[in-house]
């Protein structure tokens, strides 16, 4: 069994505030996440003009020398710095930052320009892709792009089961089954982007094999921002974390071949 890693997703949760950003990643660490993820775009190339949320992005927006130093301050706290990438411009800066662990959001998937980008990009450690909204044929064709002859990722890739609502509400909705599907149809394990609220749906992933787990994180839910209020706290984190990490320990990592240690004191009443 593959332990699980974990993304705290900041997002746009700093504000625009690089003191923001790190306390952010400080808290992050302390409450177990492996990563802390930002975001790199462009305003003017994410958001369409008249957009209701431009205004949100443009102050929120991490210029290169921004998203250089929150680099740092991870590598000095010992956490993985990850960005999402929203653009083929989006990640030349993040390789000049040495920023090697990209996402893909979810409706970027399309995106096979981008995708191929960084198919080509030797500097690349890891990549992961959200599957909010996703067709099959979708998730297909960018897998062929990962896989093909021309890509320099070998299997360093993940897949996440999302679902593209925000929080997501109903039990019915959470998909899960996706985890396993996202395995059986690419061939290496899948991971979870958990938009839900708590940490249930991340356990149960878990234990559907998840190996990736992403979510959304804050400081403070009462702070101003479009997120803060449907991230996980600390206090959430931590829990999720650490119930993620009891469910692995629960499945165990090798099925019955003998008597287990600890039925030792049981073996006299055995027939």
């Amino acid at each position: 069994m593959v332990k699980a890693r974990y993304v705290a997703e900041i997002g746009l949760n700093h504000n625009g505030s690089v003191d923001l950003a790190k306390k952010h990643i400080e808290l992050a660490k302390e409450s177990g996440a492996d990563y802390a993820k930002f975001q790199c775009y462009l305003t003017d190339q994410r958001a369409k003009p008249g957009s209701s949320i431009k205004g949100i992005l443009r102050h929120c927006e991490l210029n290169k020398d921004q998203m250089a130093e929150l680099k740092e301050f991870c590598d000095i706290h010992k956490i993985g710095f990850a960005s999402t990438a929203f653009c083929v411009n989006s990640t030349e800066l993040l390789r000049e930052i040495g920023c090697d662990l990209i996402k893909i959001a979810s409706f970027q998937l399309g995106n096979q320009e981008l995708i191929y980008t960084l198919s080509k990009s030797e500097w690349v450690k890891e990549l992961w892709i959200s599957t909010g909204m996703a067709t099959t044929s979708e998730i297909l064709d960018a897998h062929k792009i990962l896989t093909n002859n021309d890509s320099f990722l070998g299997d360093r890739f993940c897949f996440l089961h999302c679902v593209s609502q925000y929080p997501v509400e109903k039990f019915c909705d959470y998909k899960l089954i996706n985890i396993p599907w996202l395995a059986k149809i690419t061939g290496r394990s899948a991971g979870y982007s958990d938009h839900t609220m708590g940490a249930d749906s991340a356990v149960l992933a878990v234990c559907l094999g998840a190996s990736l787990i992403e979510k959304h994180f804050t400081i403070d839910n009462d702070l101003e921002g479009a997120d803060h209020a449907m991230s996980a706290n600390p206090d959430i984190f931590s829990e999720l974390v650490n119930r993620c990490k009891d469910a692995e320990e629960m499945i165990g990592v090798s099925t019955r071949d003998g008597t287990y240690s600890c039925e030792s004191g049981c073996l006299q009443f055995k027939d």
